[in-house]
C-alpha cells in the first residue's frame, strides 16, 4: 500500500507536465523541473523509479530517499506571481520612413507617415499622468520601424522635453540606428544624451549583410555601417549588434565569431520573423541547428578555459536565456513585452508591438482616452497557450514570438511551430552543457556571476 502511494505521488507530479531527465556521457541522471526551476542529479533508484514507476521491493534507505525528494518537490507550484517592473518602456513610432529597403522589413514600406513633435510631447505627458503610475523609469524608444536619427533636431527637442519631466520622473530615451547616417552632428548628439551603449543593425559579413539591407536604389549598406561603426568607437561610443538570421545564411556560429572581430561591447542575434522570403524553413533550421551546435561547443571550450569573453557579449541573446533563467531561478511567464507594453504612432494609436502596427485587430486605445494602462493591456502568458500548458520547458521558453504566430496561426495564442522547434533545441543543449559543465569541474559561480553583471 505504501508503494502505491509513491507512485501515486508521482503520478500527480508528473500530470504538471513539470519533469524532463536528462543523462550525460558519463551515465548519470538529472531532473530538470519547471516549478522550482532546478536541475536535480539522481541516484539510480531515483532515476529508475521516475522512469519504470514500478512498485517492486525497495530497500526502506531507498524507499525513504524516493518519499523524501517527492515530497520536496511536491512543495513547488506553477503560479505565475508579477512582480513590479523597474521599468516602463513606451515606443514613439516617430516616422515610418527609413532610407533603407531592407528585404525582411516588417512595415508598411507605403506608409510614410511622420510623428509631429506636439504630438510626441503629448504622449510624454500622458505617459507622465495616465499611462502606468508610480514608475521607477520610463524608457522611451524611438523609430524601431525606421531609421532613428531621420531628424536629429526633433529627437534634441524631444530630449529636452525629457529633461524637464526629469524633475520629478526618471526618463530616458532608447535608440536602435541602422547605423548609416551618422554624421558629426550625430555623434555629438549621442555622447551629448548621451546614448550609451548604442545599437547598431548589422547582419555579418558584406554579402551577408547586403543580401537583405539595401539602400533604395540597390546599393548594400555594409561599407557604410562598417565605417560608422569604427567613428563611434573612436569616440568611446560602445557598440552592440543586432544581426538578423536569415535563411540565406543560416550559420549563427559563423555570424558570432565574424561580429566578435568588430570589438563590440554586445552581439544579439535574432532569427528572422515569419512572412518573408528569408524566413527560416524546416530545412533552414536544421542547418541553424547544426551551426548552434558549434557555438555550444566553443563556448563550452572557453568556459572551460575560463575565457568568458562570448559569454559577455552574448548576455542579452537567447543562446543564453537558459543559463540566466536556472542561475536566477526565475521563471519566464512570456515571450516579451506583449500586454505589458505599448507602441504609439503618429495619431497616437497604441498597440501591443511594433510588427502590428495599423492592425485595427490589435488597437489598444488612444493617448486621448488618458485611459491608465490596466485599462487594456492583457498579459499572455504560457498558461494562456495551449501547446505551452503541457511543454515541461514553458518557463524557460515563455512561448514563440506573437507576431510569428499570427502569421503562421493566425493567433497570438497559438505557437509557431518553426521557432518552438528552436527554442526546445536551444534549451535542451543549454541544460546538456550544464551538466557537462558540472561533470568536468567548471566554476559555474563564476559563469553565472559574468552572465548576470
Amino acid at each position: 500500500m505504501k508503494k502505491q502511494s509513491l507512485v501515486e505521488q508521482l503520478q500527480q507530479l508528473k500530470n504538471q507536465n513539470r519533469f524532463n531527465l536528462f543523462d550525460s556521457e558519463k551515465r548519470n541522471f538529472y531532473l530538470y523541473d519547471v516549478f522550482s526551476q532546478n536541475l536535480y542529479p539522481l541516484n539510480r533508484e531515483i532515476y529508475d523509479f521516475f522512469i519504470s514507476e514500478n512498485v517492486r521491493s525497495y530497500k526502506k534507505e531507498e524507499e525513504s530517499k524516493i518519499k523524501e525528494f517527492l515530497d520536496y518537490l511536491s512543495k513547488w507550484n506553477g503560479q505565475i506571481q508579477y512582480s513590479e517592473l523597474k521599468e516602463t518602456h513606451l515606443t514613439i513610432n516617430l516616422s515610418s520612413k527609413c532610407n533603407l529597403n531592407c528585404s525582411y522589413c516588417y512595415r508598411d514600406k507605403k506608409y510614410k507617415n511622420e510623428m509631429s513633435l506636439e504630438k510626441a510631447f503629448e504622449i510624454i505627458d500622458y505617459a507622465d499622468k495616465y499611462y502606468k503610475t508610480n514608475n521607477n523609469e520610463i524608457v522611451f524608444s524611438i523609430d524601431m520601424t525606421a531609421e532613428a536619427f531621420l531628424d536629429k533636431e526633433k529627437i534634441k527637442d524631444l530630449y529636452k522635453k525629457i529633461l524637464d519631466y526629469k524633475k520629478h520622473q526618471k526618463m530616458r530615451l532608447w535608440f536602435m540606428s541602422n547605423g548609416t547616417r551618422l554624421t558629426d552632428d550625430y555623434i555629438e548628439l549621442i555622447k551629448q544624451m548621451p546614448i550609451n551603449p548604442f545599437w547598431v543593425s548589422l547582419d555579418g559579413p558584406e554579402k551577408v549583410h547586403d543580401a537583405n539591407r539595401k539602400y533604395y536604389n540597390g546599393k548594400g549598406s555594409f561599407n557604410d555601417v562598417i565605417d560608422n561603426i569604427k567613428i563611434l568607437q573612436e569616440n568611446n561610443i560602445n557598440i552592440k549588434i543586432s544581426c538578423v538570421l536569415t535563411s540565406n545564411y543560416p550559420y549563427p556560429d559563423k555570424l558570432f565569431n565574424y561580429l566578435k572581430s568588430l570589438n563590440v561591447q554586445g552581439i544579439q542575434i535574432c532569427p528572422v520573423r515569419n512572412g518573408c522570403e528569408v524566413s527560416l524553413t524546416k530545412e533552414s533550421l536544421e542547418i541553424v541547428k547544426e551551426s548552434y551546435v558549434k557555438l555550444f561547443e566553443q563556448l563550452y571550450i572557453e568556459i572551460m578555459k575560463k575565457d568568458f569573453s562570448s559569454v559577455k557579449l552574448l548576455k542579452e541573446d537567447f543562446i543564453l536565456q537558459t543559463f540566466l533563467i536556472l542561475f536566477n531561478r526565475i521563471r519566464q511567464s512570456g515571450r516579451c513585452t506583449w500586454g505589458q507594453e505599448a507602441v504609439v504612432d503618429a495619431q497616437g494609436n497604441m498597440y501591443p508591438c511594433l510588427y502590428v502596427i495599423g492592425n485595427k485587430k490589435y488597437l489598444l486605445g488612444n493617448i486621448n482616452e488618458k485611459k491608465n494602462a490596466k485599462a487594456f493591456l492583457h498579459r499572455i502568458t504560457v498558461n494562456d497557450r495551449k501547446k505551452c500548458q503541457s511543454c515541461w520547458a514553458r518557463f524557460l521558453c515563455g512561448g514563440t514570438c506573437h507576431y510569428n504566430s499570427i502569421i503562421s496561426k493566425n493567433s497570438e495564442f497559438e505557437v509557431d511551430d518553426i521557432e518552438c522547434e528552436l527554442r526546445m533545441f536551444l534549451i535542451t543543449e543549454s541544460i546538456n552543457m550544464i551538466i557537462k559543465l558540472m561533470e568536468k569541474g567548471a566554476d559555474l559561480n563564476e559563469f553565472a556571476i559574468v552572465l548576470k553583471s
